[in-house]
């Protein structure tokens, strides 16, 4: 499972940052936000194609000794980055993509709060809850 997930807003500031372990938190803030380069990267290639894709997954952004960094943007150019640690071998890429689907159709659901603002910070309980069941394995 992940490690650590993030919500990056199209102008490259945190709207919510969710690690496990908490000793490494700066160490998955660091990758989260070198990752944005990559990402940046991935959606200038794509360029128009962009537009016309549905498909909004940007696969593996770099791997690490430890740790695999994954992306997916939306329509509104909101980042989705999730790390998951590279020794997890039974994690396929499918499940990374339903992984992100669930974390975009909460996300959604926060938007669709008429007492949120966008921009600010996400402190909704229901998606708080939706990342942590996203990063501890159900035994």
């Amino acid at each position: 499972m992940a490690v650590c997930v993030a919500v990056i807003a199209k102008e490259n500031y945190p709207l919510y940052i969710r690690s496990t372990p908490t000793e490494n938190e700066l160490k998955f803030h660091y990758m989260v936000h070198t990752s944005l380069d990559v990402v940046d990267e991935k959606i200038s290639a794509m360029g128009k194609a962009l537009v016309d894709q549905r498909e909004l997954y940007l696969g593996l952004l770099y791997p690490t000794e430890d740790y695999k960094v994954y992306g997916y943007v939306t329509n509104s150019k909101v980042k989705f980055v999730m790390v998951v640690d590279s020794s997890n071998t039974a994690l396929r890429d499918n499940e990374i993509r339903s992984m992100f689907r669930k974390l975009h159709n909460s996300y959604t659901d926060v938007m669709c709060n008429p007492f949120y603002n966008p921009g600010d910070r996400i402190q909704s309980r229901a998606f708080d809850n939706m990342v942590t069941s996203m990063m501890i394995p159900v035994c």
